[in-house]
This record gives C-alpha cells, sequence and structure tokens, in this order.
C-alpha cells in the first residue's frame, strides 16, 4: 500500500492534466469569432479516444423571449384560446393563474398570466396569432440572445474532458498496485463529475433554443359607454347587484339577531315578565284582603 507511482505512469498523468489545459485553452472564447471555432480537442485527443464533433458546423442557437400585455373583452375565453394555439403550434402551456375581483365574481377576473412554450421556428407565428385575441395590445417585449459561442465551448470541453477520461481508463488497466489504482479512480470521478456539469448545462441551453417562453398577461378591456345609453344597461347591471347584496346583509343580519335575542327572551326576559306578573297578582290580592 505504501508503493510509489511507477514513473511511467506519473508521466502519463502529467501528460494528461496538460492536454486537458491545453484543449480547454483552445476552446473559442466570448471574444472568438463563430466562423473560426477552436478545434483543439480534437486535435490532442490520443488515438482510441471519441473524435471531437465538428464545432464548425453548429447552426446558430438563439433563445426568445417575449412579454405580452393583452386587453380582452373575456379573459377566460381568450385563455382558453390561447392554449389551443399554442398547442396547436406543437407548444404547451407551461404556469396558468388568476387573480379576480374583490367581490369574488366569477366573471370579473382582474387579470390572467400563463406562461407559454413554442417551438422556436413558430415563435412568431405564435406571437401574431395572439396578439390577435386582444381588443388592443397594452404592451409587447421581444428580446433574443445567440448562445452559439456557448455551445461551442461546451462541445470542446466535453471532448478534451471525455479524452482525458478514456486515458486515466487505459492508465487504470496499468495500475500495479491498490494505492495507485484509487489514485486513478479519484481523477476518473473528477472528470466524469466535470463532464456531467457540463453536459447538464448544454442539455438547459438545448431545451431553450428549442422551445421559446411567451410570459402573456390578459385583462378585461374597460367597457365602452354609449352616448346614446350614458351606461344605463351598466348602471342597471350594478344597481341590481348592490340591491341584492343589501338585501341579502338585511336578511343575515336579522336572522343574526334574532339568534342572539332568542335565547334572552326564553331564558331571562319571559321568567322576569311572569315573575313579575305574579307578585303583582299577589299585591292586588293582598290589598283586597286587607280592604274587606
Amino acid at each position: 500500500m505504501n508503493a510509489k507511482i511507477p514513473p511511467a505512469m506519473l508521466v502519463a498523468l502529467l501528460t494528461l492534466v496538460c492536454i486537458s489545459a491545453c484543449g480547454k485553452e483552445a476552446a473559442p472564447s466570448a471574444s472568438a469569432p463563430l466562423g473560426e471555432p477552436a478545434i483543439a480537442a480534437s486535435a490532442v485527443a490520443p488515438a482510441g479516444a471519441p473524435a471531437a464533433p465538428a464545432l464548425g458546423r453548429f447552426e446558430r442557437k438563439i433563445t426568445r423571449t417575449a412579454d405580452l400585455d393583452l386587453e380582452v373583452d373575456d379573459p377566460r375565453r381568450a385563455q382558453t384560446s390561447a392554449r389551443d394555439i399554442v398547442e396547436e403550434l406543437g407548444g404547451y402551456v407551461a404556469t396558468s393563474d388568476a387573480a379576480r375581483d374583490v367581490r369574488g365574481d366569477e366573471d370579473d377576473d382582474v387579470a390572467i398570466r400563463f406562461v407559454l412554450r413554442v417551438p422556436s421556428e413558430r415563435f412568431s407565428i405564435a406571437l401574431e396569432r395572439l396578439k390577435g385575441l386582444a381588443a388592443r395590445v397594452a404592451g409587447e417585449h421581444v428580446s433574443s440572445e445567440d448562445v452559439t459561442e456557448d455551445f461551442i465551448d461546451l462541445n470542446a470541453h466535453i471532448a478534451s474532458d471525455r479524452a482525458l477520461e478514456t486515458q486515466f481508463v487505459e492508465i487504470l488497466k496499468q495500475a500495479k498496485s491498490v494505492k495507485d489504482a484509487l489514485e486513478v479512480h479519484a481523477h476518473i470521478a473528477q472528470v466524469r463529475s466535470e463532464i456531467d456539469k457540463l453536459e447538464g448545462r448544454r442539455q438547459f441551453l438545448e431545451n431553450q433554443t428549442s422551445l421559446s417562453t411567451i410570459h402573456v398577461g390578459m385583462t378585461r378591456r374597460a367597457p365602452v359607454v354609449r352616448a346614446s345609453w350614458f351606461g344605463l344597461g351598466i348602471t342597471l347591471k350594478r344597481a341590481a347587484s348592490d340591491a341584492a347584496g343589501t338585501t341579502a346583509a338585511i336578511v343575515h343580519g336579522g336572522i343574526r339577531v334574532l339568534g342572539f335575542a332568542l335565547p334572552i327572551f326564553a331564558f331571562i326576559v319571559t321568567p322576569g315578565l311572569l315573575l313579575a306578573l305574579a307578585l303583582v297578582k299577589r299585591a292586588r290580592r293582598a290589598r283586597s284582603h286587607g280592604s274587606a
């Protein structure tokens, strides 16, 4: 267990570390032109190692995001139409929530907000069709970000780390002691952890570029008051609602008062009245006997 690493293995390990560092330095930086990606990882990969992808063939990777504020006549119906549009285009509704009026009326939704994911190639079509649902587009913001360089950088790092992992596996086969094998295993685990992290980042970018995100907010459009009626229909509707609410409040209040007063009359007032009547009758009898 106290055996030292053979010189040949130590030299191989140092060489691999240098190769990995050179491969990562050769990966394109954010300032490097997209048309000249670095291919150092494939150049340094030893025989038998997996070949690096052709980084120069990458198509542009762009994330797209939009925010829409729409005024509609019927938020619930517009929400259903928006969901149908997105599903027809191959997307889905990620999240959805609604805020109602303080009175709790189902027909008086203050705002409905939801997040839509649509295929990037149909992003513009989805925007136009969603805006077509609105009586008025109150706000619109569209942004995009080119992450092609990030993809190239990630793939270069992954290719370099995989080549390094392959060489560590070959060295492990030549280990002469348990200590040597454990040390090589530790290096392999470290490289594998780095590969997993880079691949997770690449999958995240793949998801963000393949599906665009649209944040939609829908609010009910303020009713247009006609000059000939001066909003008489709306006023009558609100007056009827207020009258019904006032009537209900009176009925509820009367029931609560009765519920509070009945026990008092039953157990306090009524026995008190009966006692007072009995005392008055006794007093009258006493007078009548005294006068006789």
